[in-house]
């Protein structure tokens, strides 16, 4: 939703998820938001560091928050936040070591996939479908949640993968056999055509192709996808 500012400039408030904040002087933060209408956007919250009573203690990662902030024009890196309140709280995230360092992994991978000032209601949907599903579930589903919203993001950016046939060559991957996969070429590439490192077995690349259909990964699967989530982007994102 888009308003004018008493200062004249075009004010925007929306849905936000907090991405990362980094200390601007002594009272000053920057802050990364993942906005519902907006996409990406980054911020300067004045005296945010200073006093918690500025923002109501709103600033926190996990929460969907709404956020208000002044726009001042494609040219500029920074936007002003003027207001931020918690919509919907996420605290059972924090209950559990595991959840939080995984939730933390998920956005990270946001903030580095997103670009800037680009509306994805995709990926707004399948952030909020993570957390809520950490913010709910014991520590021992937490990683496969994980590896089925890393999935999905790709999927949601144009990033997905090519699972039942060589990219290369078009010639089918057999049901249920292990394949290398490419990230970087889009997908499965077969031994003829060079093959890849990465070896994803084959029960696993059945469940992800599943996943289109509703289906789910095994506990088994997490650590696999994860690792394969990071490779896309790193290929596409730049992931450190």
């Amino acid at each position: 939703m888009a308003m004018r500012s008493a200062r004249g400039r075009t004010a925007h408030r929306s849905a936000a998820l907090l991405l990362h904040s980094r200390v601007l002087g002594e009272a000053d933060l920057i802050l990364q938001f993942f906005t519902r209408d907006y996409g990406r956007i980054s911020v300067i919250g004045r005296s945010a560091r200073k006093s918690r009573k500025r923002f109501g203690g709103a600033l926190e990662p996990f929460h969907q928050l709404s956020v208000e902030f002044d726009d001042r024009g494609p040219d500029a890196e920074l936007g002003v936040l003027r207001d931020a309140t918690v919509q919907l709280p996420r605290v059972g995230i924090v209950k559990h070591l595991e959840n939080l360092e995984l939730a933390g992994r998920g956005l990270a991978w946001v903030r580095h996939a997103l670009p800037p000032r680009t509306p994805e209601p995709a990926a707004w949907r399948a952030c909020g479908t993570l957390l809520d599903a950490l913010n709910s579930s014991p520590p021992d589903v937490a990683p496969r949640v994980l590896a089925e919203f890393g999935f999905d993001l790709c999927e949601c950016l144009g990033w997905a993968l090519e699972l039942d046939a060589c990219v290369v060559c078009r010639r089918p991957c057999p049901e249920g056999q292990s394949a290398g996969i490419s990230p970087a070429r889009g997908g499965v590439v077969c031994r003829e055509c060079g093959g890849a490192q990465r070896v994803l077995r084959g029960p696993t690349r059945m469940r992800l192709i599943g996943l289109g259909r509703g289906e789910h990964l095994e506990t088994e699967d997490a650590e696999s996808v994860i690792a394969l989530v990071e490779d896309i982007l790193r290929a596409h994102a730049g992931l450190d």
